[in-house]
């Protein structure tokens, strides 16, 4: 539902001077309204949208639309993302005589769009275009922010609901690497609500009882997100004569290495000494 006028968009390009980088729209929130989400379009890629995107973008007085699509049969709530533009000049879009283009340019993503349709919220949303990147032929962007009433049964509505998806999402990284670090058990499935109670238990024992090993396991948690840069993607891994190897692997690899009194630091500086671990802990990765 389309409630927000086509206004032109003041657009704002990169300080590298490569022009068509990220172009940043500036519009107003309307009085009453808040940021109810911020999302990436997703689909952008998908047959001749990248085309289409292009098409957009280029034009005069953009602005984008999110419509219901119920006869999606992957996704009842499916919402689609549609781009508006006038295709003349400005000069005739302002006298009136500017053809409006519509296209559609991809999806709201399915949690964000399940939050809007499931709660009602949808028909209350006003789009608002951030951002476009259009500059690489093979990698563009576009966000837009969904504006709804602030203050209103339906506002609670809907972030409550979001809190609810955000509970019983699957636990993030961060969140099961402490665990595993801390040799906590770690049950398939794992909610992000379930972990963060978790982790936020043993943070505050750890903190009363031995705030020195906390900071090293901080320190190690990050260090491990650096490993899983380096050993979970297949080409990087590659360069230490292994296959990609499982966030677990990753994880107890540290582990062991910290247990034999490595410091994060050290941990850090050796990714060669990790490989080598990897390959006692799992031989099946070693390609040599």
């Amino acid at each position: 539902m389309c409630t927000y006028p086509p206004v032109r968009c003041i657009g704002w390009h990169g300080s590298d001077g490569e022009d068509g980088l990220m172009e940043y729209f500036k519009r107003p929130i309307p009085k009453g309204y808040q940021i109810y989400s911020t999302f990436e379009v997703a689909g952008l890629h998908v047959g001749d949208r990248r085309a289409r995107l292009d098409q957009f973008v280029s034009g005069q007085n953009i602005d984008v639309c999110l419509e219901p699509e119920p006869t999606n049969m992957h996704d009842m709530n499916a919402v689609l993302v549609v781009g508006l533009y006038d295709k003349k000049g400005l000069m005739q879009s302002l006298l009136g005589r500017g053809e409006r283009g519509r296209v559609v340019l991809g999806y709201v993503p399915a949690r964000e769009a399940e939050a809007l349709q499931v709660t009602g919220a949808l028909p209350f949303i006003v789009p608002r275009l951030s951002s476009a990147s259009t500059a690489n032929d093979s990698w563009a962007s576009l966000t837009v922010d969904a504006l709804g009433p602030r203050g209103t049964p339906l506002s609670k509505q809907y972030f409550d609901h979001v809190k609810r998806q955000q509970a019983s999402a699957p636990a993030s990284q961060r969140d099961l690497t402490f665990l595993r670090l801390c040799g906590a058990p770690v049950k398939k499935g794992l909610t992000t609500g379930d972990a963060s109670m978790q982790v936020e238990e043993l943070r505050a024992k750890l903190s009363e009882h031995e705030p020195s090993k906390l900071a090293e396991l901080d320190a190690l948690t990050g260090v491990v997100e650096s490993l899983f840069d380096e050993f979970s993607d297949a080409e990087n891994a590659d360069m230490y004569e292994l296959r990609k190897a499982p966030p677990a692997v990753v994880v107890a690899a540290a582990v062991n290495l910290s247990g034999r009194g490595m410091s994060a630091a050290q941990i850090e500086d050796d990714f060669d000494l990790v490989a080598e671990e990897i390959r006692k802990l799992r031989p099946s990765l070693s390609k040599s």
